[in-house]
């Protein structure tokens, strides 16, 4: 399995947990470091492993969790850190999320998530722009 595929098992991982309503499982695949971090929609930063814990088993622990479906996953691998962007999709909202994993021993582990609202308006393809003649 190559190293793209062994993030990309990673991250729908996270997905499947978070799906599942399972902290646990997600809480465990989060770095063990203190330096994890996360910004929900809508919510300031969370900048340190406690807070980041504290706020996915208050969200899992809603009746009110919605699913999420993850789609366009796009991995940028960098040594030992990978980025995946992706489109999340939540009671047919779009956002746009990054997930960054480390390398924990052979395991990718996610050290920050950010997810944001995309303006339904917007197109996702790079603006034309006209050739430059020198």
């Amino acid at each position: 399995m190559s190293e793209t595929d062994l993030v990309l098992a990673a991250n729908r991982r996270f997905y499947q947990a978070f799906n599942n309503g399972d902290a646990d499982r997600l809480v465990a695949l989060l770095a063990d470091r203190d330096d994890v971090a996360c910004v929900h929609p809508g919510w300031p930063a969370l900048l340190n492993r406690a807070e980041v814990v504290a706020s996915w088993r208050s969200i899992l622990r809603s009746r009110m969790t919605p699913q999420v479906s993850c789609t366009g996953e796009h991995v940028i691998l960098n040594g030992e850190t990978a980025v995946v962007l992706c489109q999340e999709t939540i009671n047919g909202v779009a956002l746009a999320a990054t997930n960054i994993y480390v390398r924990v021993g052979g395991d990718w582990r996610l050290l920050h998530h950010q997810a944001t609202p995309v303006n339904p308006g917007m197109d996702n393809r790079p603006a034309e722009r006209p050739p430059v003649l020198h």
